[in-house]
């Protein structure tokens, strides 16, 4: 994965998302192949395929969400690998995960 390795795996991805809608985004979304927010529904088939057999901009990406005032980052899944590469990426933010639904707060 974010291997050249996966080159052909890219066509078919495109082509899966080419047929998924896109819709513009009320918060930007920051895609880890450019480090850029983006709120428009346009061009995510090709960033996401470009994933795969791109480097991950990770620091770009945390400083970037940082620099727009990002204070707290959520991971969900079943493992918290990314809250840890947070952590050493930039102490400043805080980091929280929900690995099974119990970690969720209760609703009021």
């Amino acid at each position: 994965y974010h291997s050249p390795l996966m080159q052909p795996a890219v066509e078919p991805l495109r082509a899966a998302l080419e047929a998924t809608p896109f819709t513009e985004h009320h918060q930007p979304v920051v895609a880890n192949v450019d480090a850029t927010p983006h709120t428009r529904g346009a061009g995510w088939p090709d960033r996401l395929a470009a994933q795969i057999v791109s480097p991950v901009r990770w620091r770009e990406t945390i400083e970037r969400l940082r620099d727009d005032g990002v204070s707290c980052v959520v991971e969900l899944g079943a493992s918290t690998p990314l809250s840890s590469m947070v952590k050493r990426t930039d102490r400043t933010l805080s980091r929280h995960a929900v690995t099974v639904p119990d970690d969720l707060p209760s609703p009021v």
